[in-house]
């Protein structure tokens, strides 16, 4: 053969091999991954042993998660249960989570309740929000803080919504999101309280944000601001009301550029009150309000800026509307009065000898909850006497409703709970959803010793009344706190109700997380979900759709002294509930559901042929009632000569003969899918084409 040849096919060959061992390399090599492992590395731990992240190693883990997530539409239907729950095990199979090893990194994903097309990443308090159109994943925003995105608009738009606490400040911003595109609408960062905790609600072309703050009048250093803005395809205009009583109207006045009051002055002496407003805006003063000859609507509010007096004329034109008349430093005609002390109503004396009898009660829990129940039924009382008569009432008084019942609460002088007398304190909120529109949801929340004991009201109106349609509270074991969430509509136009629940305990990484379902179709609400389970350390991800709910989360781990990830999945349709697959997200996880649950429970993943023996090991194996615990780690291995067989076995504690004694048990398993496994045999001995224990 000719040298040159044999040389050329030399060179050939060894290309060949150079290319096969980089396609080989390149499977093993993963660029994002080493990326992460670098900059955890470098990683150090601040004086409490916590470890302190860098923006570095979050861009890292950031890129790492991105280049894991569904590339599409459909992928991200089919893949994202238990998407999260890969993540961390591909983590801990790097060694960069779990037991033993210190990592930083914490980050959530979820699907956000009004956008399908949508995928929420959280890393250490930063967010980013990825739409999918069609074959494709867009990264739509990147921000600190919170994202909220409002149900679609008749165009499929959402408002998307971010917030930020730096205390004292609260940012947030909001934009319109159409498709993947984002036109910035409006932003603030107004000074809150260090104890309030800003109320937003979001709809379609509406954006509301209530917070206490500081105000220009220095005998009331604090006071309601209110922030509601109509929203349209690119600006954004503030509505009424913008304060709640002619005090805080007169302080807004002075605060908010003339743009925003000058609609809100009487036309014809706009010219003067420009002028004023030129003149005083920003300052602040003491003061007080003083009311007018009864039938005029007007209030008088008096404030002293330095050694000036000026007197403000303010004309109610609504519940809570208000415009500027006058300023001068004069008092007016018939505004010399202080406002008049109305006598409060039976209903509300009610509320206010059941508080002091509650919080007369010892700072034992059971005895308060006995306490406040007739608490809980008086304020409920009080409260439907207070409710707008009809729907046309609901919709022009909505926005004050919460504000005018804390208002003549506070007036009420209920006591102030303390560590040896919890109960007695009473909070509300009310919310409205405009997936049901017709609808008011209300939630009191009375204190009990290490917390609070709510109860959820749901009220529908009509145009002739209301009527209470629900009524949710655990009646069981201790005070339990409850938010409210409600789902798209399914089909037929009715949505989901979602009552959580966050049992009361003074310092524990153990709670429990409750939920209770409901589906709502006019004006009935059919209860087709209530369960509880244990929890550890707040780790649950919540999805709630029109027809079904989806929660992960950390509790018991039948391995003594650990923790698993649990799946309960849920299809709803118009009166009940059924769990469904997956049940557990590797064949070790599936092992331990299906040992822990009742026969009748898992008897479907089970197969048909042996259920009877499968039946009989599930009887005989101790604390198949849930508490089962294993003395050693289970151990899932995959049957290499059985192609899509999983072995799992367990080191378990039987008693023969009065006597305890350990005995490993060995689970075959069928792989079916993606998080889908079928029981297929039980046995005291490995199994064949399988690893035995000692390999």
């Amino acid at each position: 053969m000719h040298p040159a040849l044999d040389l050329r096919q030399a060179l050939r060959l060894g290309a060949a091999l150079l290319l096969l061992v980089a396609c080989l390399s390149a499977q093993e090599i993963d660029p994002a991954l080493d990326a992460l492992k670098k900059e955890a590395a470098n990683l150090q731990k601040a004086e409490n042993g916590q470890i302190k992240t860098s923006n570095s190693f979050q861009n890292a883990l950031v890129n790492w998660i991105e280049s894991r997530l569904p590339a599409d539409k459909a992928a991200l239907d089919t893949d994202f249960i238990g998407l999260q729950w890969r993540l961390e095990q591909e983590l801990e199979a790097a060694e960069l989570r779990g037991y033993g090893h210190d990592y930083a990194g914490e980050f959530g994903l979820t699907r956000p309740a009004h956008d399908p097309e949508g995928l929420l990443l959280t890393v250490e308090g930063k967010s980013r929000l990825y739409t999918y159109e069609g074959q494709s994943r867009v990264r739509v925003l990147a921000a600190e803080g919170s994202i909220v995105i409002s149900p679609a608009d008749e165009r499929g738009d959402h408002l998307l919504l971010v917030t930020q606490e730096q205390r004292p400040r609260y940012r947030y911003d909001l934009y319109r999101l159409s498709g993947a595109a984002l036109q910035h609408i409006l932003a603030s960062n107004p000074l809150v309280a260090a104890a309030s905790t800003p109320e937003v609600e979001l709809r379609t072309s509406e954006f509301l944000i209530e917070y206490t703050g500081d105000t220009g009048n220095l005998m009331f250093p604090d006071r309601t601001h209110l922030l509601r803005y109509r929203i349209g395809r690119q600006s954004s205009v503030r509505v009424d009301p913008v304060a709640y009583d002619p005090a805080d109207f007169v302080d807004e006045w002075l605060i908010a550029p003339w743009s925003d009051m000058e609609s809100r002055s009487v036309s014809t002496n706009r010219v003067r009150l420009a002028e004023m407003h030129q003149l005083l805006s920003g300052k602040a003063g003491i003061g007080s309000p003083q009311s007018c000859a009864e039938g005029t609507g007007r209030w008088q509010i008096s404030l002293r800026f330095a050694q000036k007096l000026y007197f403000f004329l303010v004309q109610q034109t609504a519940p809570h509307g208000f415009v500027m008349e006058e300023i001068d430093d004069s008092p007016f005609q018939g505004c010399t009065e202080k406002p008049k002390h109305v006598a409060p109503d039976s209903r509300i004396q009610r509320v206010m000898a059941e508080a002091a009898h509650a919080h007369a009660a010892d700072s034992d829990m059971e005895k308060s909850l006995e306490t406040i129940v007739p608490l809980a039924d008086a304020l409920r009382d009080w409260i439907e006497s207070h409710l707008p008569p009809n729907l046309q009432t609901l919709e022009a008084s909505y926005v004050g409703l919460q504000w005018t019942l804390r208002a003549e609460l506070e007036r009420a002088h209920l006591p102030e709970p303390s560590d040896e007398h919890p109960a007695g304190g009473v909070g509300i909120s009310i919310e409205r959803f405009p997936e049901y529109p017709n609808g008011l949801v209300i939630t009191t929340d009375l204190s009990v010793a290490c917390g609070g004991d709510s109860t959820v009201y749901l009220y529908t109106f009509s145009a002739s009344g209301w009527t209470r349609i629900l009524t949710d509270h655990e009646d069981e074991g201790s005070g339990t706190g409850a938010s409210v969430e409600i789902s798209r509509p399914d089909e037929q136009g009715n949505p989901l109700l979602l009552v959580r629940r966050d049992p009361v305990h003074c310092a524990s990484f153990w709670t429990a997380l409750g939920y209770s379902l409901y589906r709502l179709n006019g004006a009935n609400a059919t209860q087709v979900l209530s369960q509880w389970h244990d929890l550890y350390m707040q780790s649950e991800a919540i999805h709630l759709q029109p027809n079904g709910l989806l929660i992960e989360l950390n509790s018991w781990s039948i391995d003594a002294g650990f923790s698993r990830r649990y799946v309960l999945r849920y299809a709803i349709d118009a009166n009940s509930a059924k769990r469904i697959e997956p049940i557990g997200f590797s064949p070790l996880l599936f092992v331990e559901e299906w040992l822990t649950l009742p026969w009748q429970e898992v008897e479907t993943y089970s197969l048909e042929e042996v259920r009877p023996q499968l039946k009989k090991w599930h009887s005989v194996i101790p604390g198949a009632d849930g508490s089962v615990l294993s003395t050693e780690s289970g151990v899932e291995s995959r049957c290499s000569e059985r192609p899509g067989y999983w072995q799992v076995n367990f080191t378990l504690t039987f008693s023969r003969l009065n006597k305890e004694e350990e005995e490993t048990v060995y689970f075959l398993v069928q792989e079916r899918g993606r998080h889908l496994f079928t029981m297929v045999n039980i046995s005291q001995n490995p199994f064949k084409g399988c690893p035995r224990r000692d390999q």
